[in-house]
């Protein structure tokens, strides 16, 4: 890998940036290869030389987003560059888009962070609200406004208690055997089963293949999780959800009847040893992540 070039660096999520200056004004590209940044330079200073570059005075709101949404792009996962666009395209485009980036004022950003809290929800409000907050700080960054103001504006408090129990811990034996009885019918039981008897995600569920399965030695190795692409859609992952999620899950008895039955099942269903658990892309609103998994009746 060669040097840096001034004015390039490497940014700490992933991929490079490279700020350079024309009269007195900084702009920056991203890319993620160093190889890419100068090409993209001279495509943003040809669009300067030819006036239909936005300047800091008129950029507004969403010509900036998509500007930013491209830089975060490089160092957040594609299924948070997809919240991102969900949350802004359905928030925030229509309603503070058009204004310049310069003018925005805090008040504006209140009312509508309550008005998302009012209609839709305090989660979504204040994820709406931390969003816009990340996207003033880009824009401080890049010299666009001397101050956030978003910064500062307290998130909506929750009214009441909460709506359900917050506190994590292990089903009793009772309420396991009550949850299995209601649920055998369903064609999730199995995965259901899987989920409870292991601590996995439903994603983790849904990326296991085969080869994650070491029959001889009773162990489940996780080493991905299904996810989204920037698009919203449902892809396999290369990776678990975070670092410390990738690990080796023993197989107990209860377990290894689940994997033998799941075995045999698609032996059947296939006439083959298949290389992936499931390819049955069935999608459940049962399940939080809505997502195919490995455990259902794929008939």
């Amino acid at each position: 890998m060669g040097k840096l070039k001034t004015g390039e660096r490497k940014r700490p999520g992933g991929g490079y940036e490279k700020r350079f200056t024309i009269k007195g004004v900084r702009y920056s590209v991203y890319a993620e290869r160093k190889e890419d940044l100068q090409a993209k330079e001279d495509a943003k200073r040809a669009q300067i030389k030819a006036g239909i570059y936005h300047t800091n005075e008129t950029i507004t709101l969403n010509q900036y987003f998509d500007e930013w949404i491209e830089g975060k792009a490089l160092s957040v996962r594609p299924a948070t560059v997809h919240l991102y666009h969900k949350w802004y395209d359905n928030h925030v485009r229509k309603m503070l888009g058009r204004h310049k980036v310069r003018t925005l004022e805090r008040r504006q950003i209140v009312t509508l962070v309550h008005n998302i809290g009012n209609n839709t929800g305090i989660t979504t409000a204040n994820k709406v609200l931390t969003l816009i907050g990340s996207i003033l700080k880009g824009a401080m960054a890049d010299d666009i406004i001397p101050r956030n103001v978003a910064a500062g504006i307290p998130a909506i408090k929750k009214k009441g208690p909460p709506a359900r129990e917050t506190i994590h811990r292990e089903l009793t034996d009772s309420e396991l055997e009550r949850f299995f009885s209601m649920a055998k019918d369903s064609i999730y039981y199995t995965a259901f089963r899987f989920l409870l008897n292991t601590g996995t995600r439903a994603g983790e569920c849904a990326a296991l293949q085969w080869k994650d399965v070491d029959r001889t030695h009773n162990i489940i190795h996780i080493r991905r999780t299904v996810t989204k692409d920037q698009k919203g859609k449902w892809i396999l992952g290369e990776t678990t959800k975070t670092k410390t999620s990738r690990r080796d899950i023993p197989m107990n008895q209860t377990v290894r009847k689940i994997i033998d039955y799941q075995w045999d099942l698609y032996r059947k269903l296939n006439g083959i040893f298949p290389l992936v658990i499931s390819s049955f892309p069935i999608v459940t609103e049962n399940l939080a992540t809505k997502i195919r998994c490995i455990m259902l009746y794929g008939a």
